[in-house]
């Protein structure tokens, strides 16, 4: 695993620009980054007790303990199996639920550890905050949550499937999702990213088994799920303090006495914000250039920015201009994505678009075209919210086999038919989810949002339902 300073580089890499939509129009854009899926489902009514089918543990059934030491230990006690199992979960996992790859033998053994550690109530993980810079912490528990539950566990809920034991297989969407939630407490934002990651397979997995002949209704259970899943607020804390926490001296810039000094400072912050773009890594005078932008910048801004004024400035040198700037910004920019992050999406998104327009001019003035720190705090942002997304989706599913269990299996020409259960909105926009019923077929979908201005959109939702005769 390497360092938490080099696998936050690798988050960086894309940055939401554009927001979706305000009017909910069919997700059938060729630029979507997400297929069709198509869902064959049968009528179902909701079942009471209304808690009856689970897919997050309750509060009575936790126990004392900590999670942590249960998953960190997983890999360690196995080291053949991690070596030569584990990287070939991904081979069952585009196969159809009817291939005879998912009736074999048995790939994931470690259902019983995750169980275990499901059911605590808590994970310490113990991470050195306080006592290494923070962008040099290591997080091998990543790869656990990667590997173990979102492939692992993934592919020993297919074999449920394939095998048709839907009990156990909405048993394993349990776990999982209450493992995650252990990976997820932690103040570092790529965990959470990698989190986000593993609850959206799991949300795979809900589809799979929904579509499935002989599956209850799983309505409740999904609107019980905690809102959001993963919490990316104790993350986004942290984020506005990698700077001063990772290179030495910012804490107390009092200590900071000579010009060398100053410029020395303000080199290593140009150099850490750039590390996560590999080409400007590259080019050996860039850091250099850099500074002389940040200094050309700082000289026109810091007396507006500060109370020193124009006299002081006027004096300082040029390291000592250049680094009060870039804490000054940075400091500006990881506050602003803080107080968005209590928004909800349709009034954050046109925010967080303006927020990255601003975030790429900081960019571009340090010979960059991403940077280390403020850019993850709104990605996380974005990612978060899909799963609530895709959650409330499949909310609406449950409500449509609800109806259709109540209605001689046919579905309703308009959500607004649905009178039984709370149709969700689309958390993206607060508006219904686009959909049409067409020869029996139904179209459940919603624009994505666009990463990059050239990527595709992503978050769309876009299903095909039908109903088995």
């Amino acid at each position: 695993m390497r360092s938490g300073r080099l696998l936050l580089a690798a988050v960086c890499g894309f940055s939401l620009t554009a927001a979706v939509a305000a009017d909910q129009k069919p997700a059938d854009k060729a630029n979507c980054a997400e297929p069709w899926r198509e869902l064959t489902v049968s009528p179902r009514a909701i079942e009471t007790p209304l808690m009856k089918y689970r897919l997050f543990p309750a509060e009575y059934e936790l126990r004392d303990g900590n999670a942590a030491p249960i998953l960190l230990r997983l890999p360690w006690e196995r080291t053949k199996y991690f070596a030569e199992v584990v990287p070939k979960f991904s081979e069952y996992l585009d196969v159809p639920l009817n291939s005879p790859k998912l009736r074999g033998q048995e790939v994931f053994s470690l259902f019983p550890h995750l169980k275990r550690a499901a059911y605590r109530k808590t994970a310490d993980w113990q991470y050195p905050i306080g006592e290494e810079p923070l962008a040099e912490i290591l997080l091998p528990d990543i790869q656990g949550a990667r590997s173990i539950v979102g492939n692992g566990l993934s592919v020993w809920i297919r074999q449920r499937l394939a095998e048709g034991n839907l009990a156990r297989a909405r048993e394993g969407i349990l776990v999982g999702l209450a493992v995650t939630r252990h990976y997820a407490r932690t103040p570092f934002v790529i965990t959470q990213l990698v989190c986000v990651a593993v609850d959206s397979m799991l949300m795979s997995r809900v589809a799979e088994l929904v579509s499935q002949p002989d599956s209850p209704n799983l309505y409740w259970a999904l609107t019980q799920l905690p809102r959001p899943l993963v919490d990316l607020r104790p993350s986004i804390e942290m984020q506005a303090r990698f700077l001063e926490k990772t290179v030495p001296g910012l804490d107390d810039l009092e200590q900071i006495k000579t010009p060398t000094d100053w410029n020395r400072s303000a080199l290593a912050v140009i150099r850490y914000l750039r590390e996560s773009d590999e080409d400007a890594r590259l080019v050996a005078s860039g850091i250099g250039q850099a500074f002389e932008q940040v200094v050309q910048i700082a000289r026109a801004e810091l007396p507006t920015r500060s109370q020193a004024g124009a006299e002081r400035v006027a004096a300082m040198s040029d390291g000592e201009v250049a680094l009060r700037w870039l804490i000054d910004v940075n400091a500006e920019l990881s506050d602003e994505m803080t107080a968005l992050a209590s928004l909800d999406p349709p009034i954050a998104i046109g925010r967080l678009k303006a927020l990255q327009k601003r975030v790429a001019e900081f960019h571009t003035v340090l010979g960059a075209h991403k940077a280390n720190l403020v850019i993850a705090p709104a990605n996380s942002y974005f990612a978060v919210h899909k799963i609530e997304r895709e959650i409330d989706a499949l909310r609406v599913v449950e409500a449509l086999r609800d109806y259709a269990a109540a209605h001689h299996a046919r579905l309703p020409e308009t959500l607004d038919k649905i009178t039984d259960v709370p149709v969700p909105n689309d958390p993206f926009t607060g508006k219904p989810f686009h959909y049409e019923l067409t020869d029996g077929v139904a179209t459940l979908s919603a624009e994505g949002a666009a990463v990059l201005d050239r990527d595709q959109e992503r978050a769309c939702i876009r299903y095909h339902i039908r109903v088995r005769n």
